[in-house]
């Protein structure tokens, strides 16, 4: 799977899925230890870009950048703090706009 294909030879990638191509809903499935431990979701538009969920922009990082979040699941991960993106995200900046799934 990638993002977009805007190289000048059409065959350099034929058979892959390119997600400018297919505009709708996805979901991101990671498995750790045979077992669901993360689940991210994403809209890709009609004109082939990631929909902007606003948390990028409010929180001014500018560019094309994209802050997508992730949902922990499940119990076999390290521990950690379920309030650090509002301390220790951007180099100690609170990330403003989110909301933690």
């Amino acid at each position: 799977m990638r993002g977009f294909n805007h190289d000048t030879s059409a065959n350099n990638w034929s058979g892959v899925f390119f997600l400018d191509k297919n505009p709708g809903s996805y979901e991101i499935k990671v498995l750790r230890e045979q077992k669901l431990a993360r689940s991210a979701t994403f809209e890709v538009g009609a004109d082939g870009r990631i929909v902007d969920n606003g948390i990028a922009k409010q929180a001014k990082m500018g560019g094309i950048r994209m802050v997508l979040p992730v949902k922990i699941i499940g119990d076999q991960d390290v521990k950690y703090d379920p309030m650090s993106w509002k301390t220790d995200t951007l180099y100690g900046n609170m990330l403003s706009g989110f909301t933690a799934p």
